[in-house]
């Protein structure tokens, strides 16, 4: 987007968000519509440095977005905000799982909750990975056995599966051989676009720019419809460029996109 196209969304979201305010009646669905709203316009008022203004916004409607926005789109929104500068708090890793948990293939579901710091207890794996949703029990244990203990001939195993499957699907091999076993367990796990960009939006905002680059390029990967592909190879080639404004646009139509 050229900067004149950029304001020109500004104003339009700008109007909308007015239009919502007008509109809204003391019922959870005119809080929830305006909710949805407010994220949008807060969004494409980051992108084009009114940081400021964004963080006055959040202080007098913030509990809309606390209250009746959708989980997985109030995380989203948080993270893109915070990684466009606004001084917004993040969402914490209980609330990323939350957002992503349903959409994250069952056999590793053990080993991104250890991924994300939340601990389940040893004894409970097993009977976890023997669930008749879980399909392949050994790459579950072996999952969680990699990221909790650090067990070398686990994380072989589970490298050898995973590497496998994306390069067939043409990951960057030296990408997918750069990246430590919790990095492929994490791109490798969310069974759909929105989970894999709330992950990667995470990336971004802890600053590992390699995993984020490596979420982009799986998911393009992975995606079956070329507008989507489009959208994440924009910002693979971003990331790649080092074009940190490129890059927040990118993210930006994603989110657009998602949500």
């Amino acid at each position: 987007m050229m900067n004149e196209d950029l304001e020109k969304v500004v104003s339009e979201l700008k109007d909308l968000w007015g239009d919502a305010l007008r509109m809204m009646k003391p019922s959870a669905f005119y809080f929830s519509e305006t909710a949805y709203v407010l994220g949008g316009y807060l969004v494409a008022l980051a992108l084009v440095g009114g940081c400021g203004d964004v963080e006055k916004l959040l202080k007098k409607y913030g509990s809309l977005l606390d209250e009746y926005m959708d989980r997985r789109l109030n995380v989203a929104t948080r993270l893109v905000l915070k990684y466009l500068g606004v001084d917004v708090k993040d969402p914490s890793n209980e609330e990323v799982l939350g957002a992503v948990e349903g959409q994250i293939r069952p056999e590793l579901r053990p080993a991104m909750k250890e991924i994300l710091g939340i601990h389940i207890p040893v004894e409970d794996v097993p009977s976890f990975c023997g669930d008749m949703e879980v399909k392949d029990s050994e790459l579950c244990v072996n999952a969680y056995t990699a990221v909790k203990k650090g067990d070398k001939e686990a994380e072989e195993i589970v490298r050898h599966h995973i590497v496998n499957r994306l390069s067939k699907v043409s990951v960057p091999r030296n990408l997918l051989d750069s990246a430590n076993t919790k990095q492929l367990i994490e791109v490798y796990a969310p069974k759909t676009s929105t989970a894999q960009f709330i992950l990667l939006l995470r990336a971004l905002v802890s600053g590992d720019r390699d995993l984020a680059l490596l979420h982009a390029e799986v998911t393009h990967a992975l995606l079956s419809w070329e507008y989507t592909k489009k959208l994440y190879d924009e910002l693979a080639d971003a990331l790649r460029s080092g074009d940190e404004n490129s890059v927040k646009r990118a993210v930006a139509k994603l989110y657009y996109y998602h949500f």
